[in-house]
């Protein structure tokens, strides 16, 4: 280190890879105490298990090579009246003292069993998890974990050189450079923060950071496709079910079969915080796109399934109380935070991209985009005709498709199927179509919801359901002389096995739609300033109405005043001339000229006093009425304060970081499709699902036996699924013929019954 070289490199140079930390444990005593911090002052531990113990269960062996675990646990309790060690501490015994089980069939004597040893003596390991070494059959024809690893041994090396450490880091850590108290209460979130620095982004992160200083920089090749392993294995895992943390149940120890090393928790989350920092999630997904479409084209695409593609969203829950991007979750029926990730599948279902988004994503703005992007990522062009579901059935996107020379296929809303919108040209007819079910070939003429401009004559093909007076309706530009009606059906009933079917299968097998932490920024709320420019335009428009709601009620009010004046002037002048008449009526003066006038004067009084009250009577209703709306518009105008306060507290919203997720999704994908190819490849009659493999093959013990030129997987069968064994035992045999290599070493697989009996499938 004194001449340069990293620390890393240093130690890589000077001593073995296993014993790594133990060199950076005696780094720290040596630059603390100097040469006494190197003397291990450590005591050994009395022995758990006794010498005598030990030496007959070697001796046992060595008189008898053939004797089983349970015979010499029997001849110990019986011997020494003692509790016999576990069956791991015997073999480990057994392998210690160069005694491990040869190869060959269990149980099989010195004589013709010795004849077919290898003249090299193989090295055994027990597996508690065998089957999942049929995974490295898939990795040796596909490359895909070896396409990961490349990729990320080339992110590290565009790495920039390591900085000094950073001060503010040097001061929260002791004298020995270990992290103090002081480290976690730093990185707590401080008041009015609503992200802690521990929960933001990936991108943040990273800006934060001297990138130089992630240890995956100096990491060897072995030591990163051992991780990429690690992840990729994880949520194969029993009782781990892909998360981290879960590792520190006892099954986490399976990890070491899958991988080599049993990585502890804070090594895999801290490899998955560098890989995120450093940006690699994109990559490693751009690598697996890469990887799956060479191989779904080189493999499995035949007919029209070469040219067809499928688009669709997966929607998965967040579960938080903090204000976060929603969508509608279908699997929780529920409007709540959530991650949605749009898939690419081909038409034989491989996923050759994806992208994640927090919140909503409505595909019909950017399926076209994503297409054209998915071409350049991995090289190859994509299928000519595209599926997707009910949600994207738009006039303007089939134009858009046809400018493209793209075709689209999309079922018609049930609320637009009507049978007087449809046409149908002469011979066209309801024709047999698969099931029972009927089909036939029309037009019909789509309109665009936001532009009546745009009109589109296109291909409906109408589907009938045996025994069901419905009709289901596909729409198409696609041209007749390259598809047909019943191809493009059959490409959109496709879109149940080729895309829901592996979105079921891979999350029951690994877990597709789980959530694995994921960091989080303040974003500005869009939805949330539209709502509020829209209230403040109705807030100001209500003001304005208040406004000259109140002027034209004072007007009113004023003349109501003046007209009940006037009222009341008017039934004094009517009084005065009642008593006149009445006067007359009394002295019978009713012939007189004076009564004729004092009548006249009566009616002509009683005919205005109505007229103003009839006046009297509209004011004032009008002033009741602008009274009320004035009440109505107050009661508005604070109901719209109230949802404003609301909505001001709303501007800024929680944005999920996608990264990890992706990253996450990555790996998941990789280990669904290596479990896919080995059901395509080696088991396709009877075909199982996915989580069939991972449950009741990749759980089977065995061993491995290792030699210089092959590496041979013995399994050993279950007896109470023997159908299932049958056909794993031909697969192992497919599996030979291919003379698949690994690392330069010929892979072999072998199921046995763990007694050594015969195969006796016919029993």
């Amino acid at each position: 280190m004194k001449q340069g070289e990293s620390q890393n490199a240093a130690i890589r140079a000077t001593t073995e890879e296993t014993k790594r930390s133990a060199t950076l444990r005696d780094l720290a005593n040596y630059r603390c105490k100097g040469f006494e911090g190197l003397i291990d002052r450590r005591t050994p531990r009395e022995p758990e298990l006794p010498s005598w113990v030990q030496d007959a269960i070697e001796v046992a062996r060595m008189v008898k090579p053939s004797i089983s675990v349970e015979q010499v646990a029997a001849i110990i309790r019986a011997k020494f009246r003692v509790t016999p060690p576990s069956g791991t501490t015997i073999k480990r015994i057994w392998k210690d003292a160069g005694l491990e089980q040869r190869a060959g069939r269990p149980g099989a004597e010195d004589g013709a069993g010795s004849e077919q040893q290898s003249k090299e003596k193989p090295v055994v390991e027990e597996l508690e998890a065998a089957g999942f070494q049929l995974m490295q059959a898939s990795e040796a024809e596909t490359g895909a974990v070896k396409a990961l690893v490349d990729t990320i041994v080339e992110a590290a090396k565009e790495l920039p050189e390591p900085g000094p450490p950073p001060a503010e880091e040097v001061a929260l850590r002791n004298e020995r450079g270990q992290l103090t108290a002081a480290y976690n209460e730093a990185r707590r979130k401080a008041p009015g923060e609503l992200v802690a620095p521990t929960h933001r982004t990936a991108a943040e992160k990273a800006q934060a950071r001297d990138l130089g200083r992630l240890s995956f920089r100096g990491q060897h090749r072995g030591t990163i496709e051992q991780k990429v392993w690690a992840m990729v294995s994880i949520p194969a895992l029993p009782a781990v079910h892909g998360r981290i943390e879960d590792l520190r149940c006892p099954q986490g120890r399976f990890l070491g079969e899958f991988c080599g090393y049993e990585y502890q928790v804070e090594t895999i989350r801290k490899q998955v915080s560098e890989w995120n920092v450093a940006g690699l999630a994109p990559l490693l997904q751009q690598a697996h796109a890469n990887t799956w479409h060479r191989v779904s084209v080189e493999r499995w695409e035949t007919d029209y399934r070469a040219n067809v593609v499928y688009v669709d969203n997966v929607v998965k829950p967040l579960w938080t109380n903090l204000f976060t991007k929603a969508a509608k979750v279908s699997s929780t029926g529920r409007v709540q935070p959530a991650l949605t990730t749009t898939f690419v599948n081909t038409g034989v279902g491989v996923p050759i991209h994806f992208e994640t988004y927090s919140g909503t994503a409505p595909m019909t703005p950017r399926v076209l985009e994503l297409l054209e992007r998915v071409e350049e990522e991995t090289s190859q062009p994509v299928g000519r005709l595209t599926v997707i579901d009910g949600e994207c059935c738009s006039a303007r996107l089939l134009q858009q498709f046809k400018l493209a020379e793209r075709d689209l296929v999309v079922p018609l809303s049930a609320p637009m199927i009507k049978p007087e919108r449809f046409s149908f040209g002469r011979g066209s007819s309801f024709r047999p179509y698969r099931d029972g079910d009927l089909i036939r070939e029309g037009s019909i003429t789509l309109h665009d919801s936001k532009d009546k401009k745009v009109v589109v004559e296109a291909r409906a093909i109408v589907i009938q359901p045996r025994g069901k007076d419905i009709w289901h309706v596909l729409v198409t530009l696609a041209d007749r002389d390259v598809w047909t009606y019943r191809e493009l059906a059959d490409a959109y009933y496709g879109r149940w096995p080729n895309q829901e079917g592996f979105f079921r299968s891979a999350n029951q097998a690994v877990g597709i739609k789980e959530v694995h932490g994921y960091g989080k920024r303040v974003v500005t709320n869009t939805t949330v300033l539209t709502q509020l420019n829209e209230l403040e335009a109705r807030i100001a428009r209500n003001h304005e109405r208040q406004t000259s709601n109140a002027e034209e009620l004072e007007k009113v009010q004023q003349k109501l005043a003046a007209t009940q004046r006037e009222l009341a002037k008017t039934a004094r002048y009517r009084e005065k001339r009642e008593e006149r008449v009445d006067t007359g009526l009394k002295a019978e003066e009713t012939h007189t000229r004076a009564f004729a006038i004092a009548s006249a004067e009566l009616r002509e009084a009683t005919k205005q006093e109505r007229e103003v009250e009839k006046r009297n009577k509209s004011l004032d209703a009008r002033c009741s009425q602008l009274v009320s709306r004035s009440e109505k518009q107050q009661a508005q105008f604070k109901q719209w304060q109230e949802k404003r306060q609301k909505l001001e507290s709303r501007k800024e919203i929680l944005e999920a970081d996608v990264s990890q997720d992706t990253l996450f999704t990555t790996m998941k994908l990789t280990l669904a499709m290596l479990v896919n190819f080995f059901v395509r490849e080696y088991m396709p009659h009877p075909p199982i699902d996915w989580a069939t493999f991972v449950q009741r093959v990749g759980l089977l013990p065995g061993r491995r036996e290792t030699t210089a030129d092959t590496v041979t997987v013995v399994l050993y069968g279950n007896r109470r699924d023997k159908k299932l064994m049958k056909a794993l035992a031909q697969a192992c045999d497919h599996i030979n013929e291919r003379r698949l290599v690994s690392k330069g070493k010929l892979l072999r697989y072998v199921l046995e019954w763990p007694d050594g009996a015969p195969d006796g499938w016919s029993d």
